[in-house]
């Protein structure tokens, strides 16, 4: 039985939780209001709640798996993390600019009402220098500074005691919560709040290896874990959104999604699993390509429902509407890779 696989569960149920997280959204955006009717709007500021762990679990997964001492060999590790992160996010964010600007010419043919803000021609150009190409890639601009520092938090994690390095992961979380509440950063210096949740996926998973003779009683406490997890969170969209009608989501670094990321992340990883469901598998292995091109699917949904066809189908299909966007993004992700990037950069699979 393997710890390792359950975490693809976790980072599958992630990334399907991004998409859902940006499908709903656009039920919800101001532009749209008079388009989504009471009960879709209810049912899509539920999923945009219950999404919010997503992001910081995916930052705590990335933490527990590069956090290694192979990333002290920093030349070979910023020459796969520049192949494998930073040129592909540089190409998607390329398209997005380009998207951007199809978008006020389609503005300008269909006669269509976009945002004053979008019909800047400078706005693109600088929202990509800004780290926003589009607004779900600020997480690209924010992981891979984080990356950048990744040999050096292994060489402070390895001049500390086990001890002492799960204190200093606390205190970083602790400082992303100060930093996140008191002030605003460039996306230079945004992934210095991510320091805590990057760190904590590490000692969690260690912590979880360290325990021995644990047994099939584990398997109770992921579900547990991650049934109070979601539990937390939909009374805090009752109490917060449904009761006053208000759309009111917990940021990454509120008390309630850092208890329930956490009690999420304990849960899978002192969790056994023997094998992972093929389709778990695959999600799990394309999620970043998932996440960098899914927005793509989801822009020509809201093109096409919000601003042209001037309706939306039913809010509570949204999970479907995710899986569709998942699968059409492996079509064109599987392709891609294996006869063009892995071609260009002779990796054999």
């Amino acid at each position: 039985m393997d710890r390792q696989v359950s975490f693809d569960y976790l980072r599958a149920i992630s990334c399907i939780s991004v998409v859902i997280l940006h499908i709903s959204s656009i039920y919800l955006k101001k532009d749209f209001v008079s388009l989504a009717s009471e009960t879709d709007w209810v049912i899509a500021s539920f999923w945009r709640v219950l999404t919010n762990l997503a992001v910081p679990s995916f930052v705590m997964l990335s933490g527990a798996f590069i956090i290694r001492s192979e990333a002290k060999r920093y030349k070979d590790f910023y020459f796969k993390m520049f192949r494998r992160i930073v040129l592909p996010t540089l190409i998607v964010s390329v398209i997005y600019v380009i998207m951007h600007y199809a978008e006020i010419i389609m503005a300008h043919i269909l006669g269509m009402t976009i945002e004053l803000e979008k019909m800047d021609l400078w706005n693109p150009i600088k929202n990509m220098v800004y780290g926003k190409p589009h607004s779900t890639m600020w997480y690209m601009y924010m992981i891979i500074p984080l990356y950048f520092v990744t040999p050096v938090i292994v060489m402070v994690k390895e001049s500390l005691s086990v001890k002492w390095y799960r204190r200093l992961a606390v205190i970083m979380m602790c400082y992303g919560l100060i930093v996140e509440k008191s002030c605003s950063l460039s996306w230079v210096l945004q992934f210095a709040c991510w320091l805590g949740y990057f760190m904590l996926g590490d000692v969690i998973r260690e912590w979880a290896i360290s325990v021995k003779n644990s047994g099939s009683m584990w398997h109770y406490h992921m579900i547990r874990g991650v049934i109070i997890a979601y539990l937390s969170l939909s009374v805090y969209w009752y109490i917060h959104t449904y009761k006053t009608s208000l759309l009111t989501v917990p940021s990454s670094f509120s008390w309630i999604v850092i208890f329930s990321t956490i009690l999420q992340f304990v849960g899978v990883a002192f969790s056994f699993t023997e094998k992972v469901n093929g389709w778990i598998n695959i999600i799990a292995r394309y999620s970043f390509e998932i996440y960098l091109i899914h927005p793509i699917f989801v822009e020509v949904y809201m093109q096409l429902f919000g601003r042209i066809v001037h309706w939306f189908p039913a809010a509570w299909l949204i999970p479907v509407y995710a899986i569709f966007t998942i699968c059409g993004c492996i079509s064109v992700v599987l392709p891609i890779k294996y006869y063009v990037w892995n071609r260009a950069f002779k990796i054999n699979n």
